[in-house]
């Protein structure tokens, strides 16, 4: 499992090219949170990839982004709100694919 997390102003926009850019790399989306500010939200992806050099490429793709102001990575389920919830809960503004 491997984690993507951007903080960006325009976190619609910058959500559905992050998706489409797992999808194009054949990556598998986990769980998605989006947690919003006054004017910009941080935006965490968690994935499912065979193989760790594709998943620094996708995090590089995703930093190139004109407008995301970070991106960064951490350990997948280390500080996750939803343990133990269902497939369709959503809990702590996570919700689980």
């Amino acid at each position: 499992m491997h984690v993507a997390a951007i903080s960006t102003d325009t976190p619609i926009q910058h959500l559905q090219r992050a998706l489409d850019e797992l999808a194009r790399m054949g990556m598998t989306l986990v769980a998605l949170q989006v947690m919003p500010g006054f004017g910009s939200a941080d935006i965490r992806i968690e994935f499912d990839c065979a193989d760790p050099f594709l998943a620094e490429n996708y995090r590089a793709r995703l930093t190139r982004m004109p407008g995301v102001r970070h991106c960064s990575h951490d350990r997948a389920g280390a500080d996750r709100a939803d343990a133990g919830g269902s497939p369709t809960e959503v809990a702590g503004g996570w919700c689980r694919a």
